[in-house]
């Protein structure tokens, strides 16, 4: 009963947050096109992070992820049910590293694990030019663009925001002023509440 709380708590906290991240050499799945998006005001730009020389983004192949960044210190495992009337449900698995620094949530489709979210808020964790936990505002804005008003929340003495396009929705997470979360969703898997 517990770990199923933990991981409710878990869905929770990816729902309401959504980043990305940045780009190295070791790169985990397809990030081509992740590199090709260009830097507009509102629009997605991460869409990958770079956590200890391994690239992850929405496309890495779990299996092939795990591999590269070893076991985690933490995996769960649930039924996520998708329709309560049809009783339609799917497997979700949740990969933990550095006492929460990184989370992976992952979805299986068709007997295949895929990336459903990306939560960052390790120190070990480069953003796209250079950015990392910590940074200020306006150096994220300064870097991806300004984000769309109607993205923009504030609350509990913090601030985010959030950037989209067809594929994730990327939410940054300020306390303070300075970076504290980043995390990349999976347009495939939210919630069309």
């Amino acid at each position: 009963m517990k770990r199923k709380v933990v991981t409710l708590g878990l869905i929770a906290a990816m729902a309401l947050s959504v980043v990305g991240c940045g780009k190295d050499a070791n790169v985990v799945g397809d990030t081509q096109a992740s590199s090709d998006v260009s830097k507009s005001a509102g629009s997605a730009s991460i869409q990958e992070v770079s956590y200890k020389g391994t690239s992850i983004s929405i496309d890495s192949n779990p299996e092939d992820l795990v591999k590269a960044l070893g076991e985690p210190d933490e995996k769960y495992d649930n039924d996520l049910v998708l329709n309560a009337e049809t009783g339609e449900s799917t497997k979700m698995y949740i990969y933990k590293y550095e006492n929460d620094g990184l989370i992976l949530s992952t979805r299986e489709v068709d007997g295949k694990e895929e990336i459903a979210d990306i939560i960052c808020s390790s120190k070990s964790i480069v953003l796209k030019n250079g950015i990392k936990m910590d940074a200020s505002e306006d150096a994220v804005k300064a870097a991806y663009g300004e984000p769309p008003k109607d993205s923009v929340s504030e609350g509990c003495g913090g601030v985010t925001f959030s950037y989209e396009d067809d594929k994730v929705i990327e939410t940054f997470s300020f306390v303070n002023g300075k970076l504290t979360n980043v995390s990349i969703s999976n347009k495939k898997f939210a919630c069309e509440c």
